[in-house]
């Protein structure tokens, strides 16, 4: 019983049927039902697997941690702009609440991303489990399954939005039917199974993730590289960015992947916006100012007179204390019965009056400022002076009247006194602002229902509109530079007001001649513009001075800002091909913040909008996808090079040559102190003169394989291949010289017992079986790279010592090894019991060479 609580399918089975009681309580689809059961009940039984066999998971912990930092990452950048956006398109804003508007999303997103890394971190655990479990021995599928599973994953966002995209019009009356899809489509589901397919098949094939990215490594190679003919012979970086700035492109295309670069739209907007209004805040002081006057200066700098005369039309009207206290004392609707009578007096162009009633859904900061005394104990709130407010409202004429929030069922019936504001007003508008991709960009949409109050005003005094859907509203010149508010409590005591455009005092008679006029409501409400919160009276105002204008602020063609993307991603990818992230990070910089420069200086200083922080986006990551897959063909073909050097060089030199590949892979050598080893095959021409060419190589292939895996393990180093046989050396450090020494006899040894058992195994098996002869000789060599300057070189020994050993091994016998006194006086004593031979003459050398057999006993 205990053993079977080990087993993943019981853990599994439990949690789908715990599963399935939750979801049919719901009321969820069987689609989603189904789904959800899956994926739980595979997850599940992985995770269950992982907790009993840590021994496989722990090992790629670090790869998860990064994955899950990463992704956390995301998150973070994602939520972040979803509810900054929310929070606008909400009626009621969090910008109501002035200390919480601008850091809310920040603080949230950040709290959810911290939140979320845990859980991001156990997926990707219980995925190398799930690999783990699925491929029972090999640890190859637990090594590819998460560089594997992110692809597919972004693969399949890609086809689930194209999808998403495709069906928007599909359907009777243009309902998208693919969204009834999405439960059951990749994202979710599709991509866990389908990475774990993927890597299960290529473990099939003996191949991992590795070998993926090395065909295309291939490929590219092939298909983007050129010798001949003019322009660049490696444009695999221009296709891998072009290719990086379609993908950008197509997954912003979704809304809620928008929403990640929306902030920073924001932040670039508000650049551009401040730095045209610190442009027009320094050409009116140098017009102004004699003290400041510089003429040249002030001749280079933009102006937009037109725009200023919008401004100057605009009056803002707000609460003073005195006005607050009378309010409060009696009523906002009567407060403003009084102004509109003292205003009308001047027959403006329009009044704007915003009407802000009792709302229980109001956010917390509205509900505060509702709850303060409006009136006297006693004396009913607000509705007892509307008949007083409506009839001023009637009196003017030209009143536009603007609720603040969604009107209730009460207030549109004939019957409520509210009733009487709305007959009485020559329009109501709406006070609804659209926002252009970031909440900080405000905006006009020109065909909501009703108008906006600026497309009312503005249509009063144009007869033709802006095309389109959408006009951004223009904060380059702020209406505070142009006319400061003016107190409530002056006009309501029939002072004299200041008009600084003609820089006199002016009756409210004369003042108010043909001007819009916004009356701020006494409990204000903030909106995010790319100067910081402003009133949202201030906001109407700058929309109406907007549309006045004759050209109009507007968004740049999509496909210029297309265009502009794939050929910054495409050039980004071309100066990083082939290069280390550093080193591309410096190519890169000017490009990307010339491009910076330019939608700032063009946004600020013309008619249209240029957004860098898509051009700028595709950049980025076209950067990061080209020197990682640099980085990964370069890690893969340093990997490839090291096993196909190690076929012709032995790893020891093999290390010797990457630590100075420039010293160690050109002509020459160092002198150093080797052992010498020569291993020869006995009879071997008679063997060859009675068989085909292919038992030959086939018997030798087994001799030499052999004898190659016991130099390997003592640490030899193979020389080269001598037909049938080899040559081989061992490096002898002065501190170490007896044990380098003994190292080199002990590989002979062996050598020997090996050859003698592969002898027995062929004869066992109806073969001739051979015999091999060994030499070595100690002394100092010269050992580096031999050969052509600038092709075939081989890494090798010469000298006096390497001839010495080549003859000696020439005497030994079948089955003998023949050590030089050298070699025997070096080894520690007792160490190697040799029979001390005659003295043999070389071939080349002087003087007889004193010679020691010895002969390994047959096991």
């Amino acid at each position: 019983m205990r053993s079977l609580w080990r087993r993943p399918w019981v853990w599994g089975l439990l949690f789908f049927l715990g599963l399935l009681v939750v979801c049919r309580g719901s009321g969820a689809t069987p689609a989603v039902l189904i789904e959800l059961a899956c994926l739980s009940v595979v997850f599940v039984m992985a995770a269950t697997w992982g907790i009993f066999h840590p021994k496989r998971i722990f090992p790629h912990g670090s790869v998860a941690v990064r994955d899950a930092l990463l992704a956390s990452v995301v998150v973070f950048f994602l939520t972040r702009g979803i509810l900054a956006i929310a929070s606008v398109n909400n009626d009621r804003l969090s910008t109501d609440i002035p200390a919480m508007g601008p850091y809310f999303p920040l603080l949230a997103s950040g709290v959810l991303s911290i939140l979320l890394f845990p859980v991001l971190l156990w997926f990707n655990l219980t995925l190398v489990a799930l690999a783990g479990m699925a491929s029972k021995s090999a640890p190859a599928a637990e090594r590819s399954i998460l560089p594997l599973f992110w692809p597919v994953l972004f693969v399949s966002v890609i086809l689930d939005i194209l999808i998403l995209a495709a069906g928007k019009t599909s359907g009777p009356g243009g309902v998208n039917r693919a969204e009834h899809l999405w439960p059951t489509m990749g994202a979710s589901v599709f991509s866990p199974l389908t990475a774990l397919f993927l890597t299960l098949e290529l473990q099939g094939h003996g191949k991992d993730f590795s070998h993926v990215t090395q065909r295309l490594r291939v490929f590219l190679q092939r298909r983007c590289t050129r010798q001949r003919g003019w322009g660049p012979r490696d444009f695999r970086g221009l296709v891998l960015g072009g290719i990086t700035g379609v993908l950008t492109l197509t997954l912003l295309s979704s809304p809620l992947l928008y929403a990640f670069i929306a902030p920073y739209e924001g932040i670039a907007y508000s650049a551009a916006t401040q730095l045209g209004n610190q442009s027009s805040i320094l050409s009116g002081a140098l017009e102004t100012n004699e003290r400041l006057s510089i003429p040249a200066l002030a001749a280079v700098l933009p102006k937009n007179p037109e725009r200023l005369q919008a401004l100057q039309k605009m009056v803002l009207i707000s609460y003073d204390d005195s006005a607050r206290h009378m309010a409060l004392k009696t009523s906002e609707a009567h407060v403003q019965a009084q102004l509109l009578k003292h205003i009308a007096v001047g027959h403006p162009r329009a009044i704007t009056l915003p009407f802000s009633h009792d709302d229980p859904d109001a956010p917390l900061g509205t509900l505060i400022k509702s709850a303060l005394p409006r009136a006297e104990p006693g004396r009913p709130r607000e509705s007892s002076d509307y008949p007083e407010l409506a009839k001023a409202i009637k009196a003017a004429g030209c009143v536009y009247l603007l609720p603040l929030s969604s009107l209730d069922n009460d207030a549109k019936t004939e019957s409520s006194p509210r009733a009487a504001l709305f007959q009485s007003a020559y329009k109501v508008a709406s006070h609804r602002l659209d926002i252009s991709g970031s909440p900080d960009i405000p905006a006009l949409n020109l065909k909501q229902s009703p108008p906006p109050l600026a497309l009312a005003l503005a249509q009063g005094e144009r007869s033709s509109m802006p095309q389109g859907e959408q006009v951004l509203i223009d904060y380059r010149h702020e209406l505070p530079q142009v006319r400061l508010p003016i107190a409530a409590s002056q006009i309501l005591q029939e002072q004299s007001l200041y008009d600084p455009v003609s820089r006199t005092w002016k009756p409210a008679k004369e003042f108010f001649t043909d001007k819009y006029v916004f009356i701020e409501p006494l409990s204000p409400r903030l909106r995010a513009t790319p100067l910081g919160l402003r009133n949202e009276m201030e906001v109407h105002a700058q929309a109406t001075a907007t549309l006045l204008q004759k050209t109009h602020f507007t968004d740049s063609p999509p496909l210029s800002t297309v265009l502009l993307t794939l050929v910054v991603a495409a050039l980004v990818g071309q100066l990083c091909v082939g290069r280390a992230p550093l080193e591309s990070l410096w190519k890169i910089a000017l490009p990307l913040l010339l491009v910076i420069g330019v939608g700032v200086v063009f946004t600020a200083f013309t008619p249209q909008r240029v957004n860098p922080v898509l051009p700028i986006l595709g950049g980025i990551l076209s950067f990061v996808t080209v020197t990682q897959f640099t980085f990964a063909m370069e890690r893969d073909e340093r990997t490839r090079n090291r096993e196909l050097l190690g076929r012709f060089v032995a790893p020891q030199a093999i290390d010797e040559i990457l630590k100075d590949p420039e010293g160690k892979l050109g002509l020459g050598g160092t002198r150093r102190r080797i052992v010498v080893l020569f291993v020869d095959v006995r009879g071997f021409s008679g063997f060859a003169e009675k068989r085909t060419p292919e038992e030959v190589v086939t018997t030798m292939n087994r001799y030499l394989a052999i004898m190659t895996d016991v130099l390997n393990f003592h640490e030899g180093i193979l020389d080269k291949y001598t037909g049938d046989g080899l040559m081989a050396l061992f490096l002898v450090e002065e501190v170490t010289q007896s044990i380098d020494v003994l190292r080199a006899v002990e590989a002979a040894q062996d050598m020997a017992r090996e050859v003698q058992a592969l002898a027995q195994t062929m004869k066992a098996e109806g073969g001739d079986a051979l015999a091999v002869g060994m030499g070595l000789h100690y002394g100092e060599a010269v050992v580096g790279m031999v050969g052509h300057p600038t092709r075939q070189i081989n890494y090798t020994a010469l000298g006096h010592t390497v001839v010495v050993a080549a003859r000696l091994q020439t005497l030994a016998a079948g089955g003998e090894i023949i050590l030089s006194e050298a070699v025997y006086r070096a080894l520690p004593p007792g160490s190697i019991a040799g029979e001390l031979g005659e003295s043999v003459t070389v071939k080349g050398v002087a003087e007889p060479v004193p010679i020691y057999r010895m002969r390994v006993p047959e096991k």
